[in-house]
């Protein structure tokens, strides 16, 4: 799976949530996709693991934790095959330097609870 398809995936499952999808081209380190609903916004960065790594920038990194320091919300997406693995955006580095052996904040099999995944990404 691509990271394209994941995002189509997670717009299919939670189409009432206002998505935009964050092209390259608008700042170094900007995640994927932003989402707000209910006046909840948070911000996405998609990634598709291959074996544990994971490949974040250090410019996703501090993006994400400067979002967070701000007051917003910030989360790292990780899909492994049929396993969704979510982290807050201070753990990035931690991910860059671990992999998927760092506890995330929430890990998801198939078949997706989308329900909970929104849950979790709204809050921080």
């Amino acid at each position: 799976m691509t990271e394209k398809a994941f995002w189509q995936q997670i717009k299919r499952a939670l189409p009432y949530v206002h998505w935009q999808r964050i092209e390259t081209g608008t700042g170094q380190g900007v995640p994927d996709v932003n989402g707000c609903i209910g006046g909840d916004e948070f911000w996405l960065e998609l990634k598709i693991a291959q074996g544990n790594k994971v490949n974040i920038t250090p410019n996703q990194i501090a993006w994400l934790m400067q979002r967070i320091d701000a007051g917003g919300k910030a989360w790292i997406i990780v899909k492994k095959k049929e396993q969704i693995f979510i982290y807050n955006g201070y753990q990035g580095a931690f991910l860059l330097d671990k992999g998927l052996k760092l506890q995330p904040v929430a890990t998801m099999n198939k078949p997706f609870d989308w329900e909970d995944f929104l849950r979790i990404i709204r809050q921080l």
